[in-house]
């Protein structure tokens, strides 16, 4: 469930938190949103709603 919430907040252009907990961070999941290099990809605007019925 982490990797999604995590996935979702990323696409929307919203902050990341790393912990819930001081010291208890998930490194697997944290490399997984960022480049090797430990560079981040970051979205010009927030995520918005298309006005496109589903």
């Amino acid at each position: 469930m982490a990797e999604y919430h995590a996935a979702a907040w990323a696409v929307g252009g919203c902050a990341i938190y790393v912990s819930d907990k001081p010291e208890n961070h998930d490194f697997d999941l944290l490399r997984k949103l960022v480049f090797p290099d430990g560079s981040i990809l970051r979205a010009k605007l927030p995520g918005r709603q298309t006005g496109l019925p589903l």
